[in-house]
């Protein structure tokens, strides 16, 4: 079993080496997951972190996945707003 920091140093060491040119200019903002488990990396494509997930775990269901949003630093965006009953936006 991989620890979760092992898992999204080797996705993103595959995102960056594998992917990224290419994606970032012919899928920008779409999600990937991406299969550590596979030696060169194997990856799936969609408009939602979810879709890409299971798709990549319908593939490989004893995979490991790292999850990234093409063109962006993070999947998802976190900030705080004042003012509001929660506080906190996703």
């Amino acid at each position: 079993m991989l620890a979760p920091e092992e898992i999204a140093t080797r996705g993103e060491k595959i995102y960056r080496e594998q992917f990224q040119q290419q994606y970032e200019l012919s899928h920008p903002g779409k999600f990937l997951a991406i299969d550590v488990t596979v030696p060169n990396g194997a990856v799936y494509v969609a408009d939602t972190p979810e879709e890409a997930l299971e798709t990549a775990q319908r593939m490989n269901p004893r995979g490991f996945f790292h999850i990234v949003r093409v063109g962006s630093p993070g999947v998802y965006r976190v900030g705080y707003t004042r003012g509001t009953s929660r506080g906190w936006q996703l």
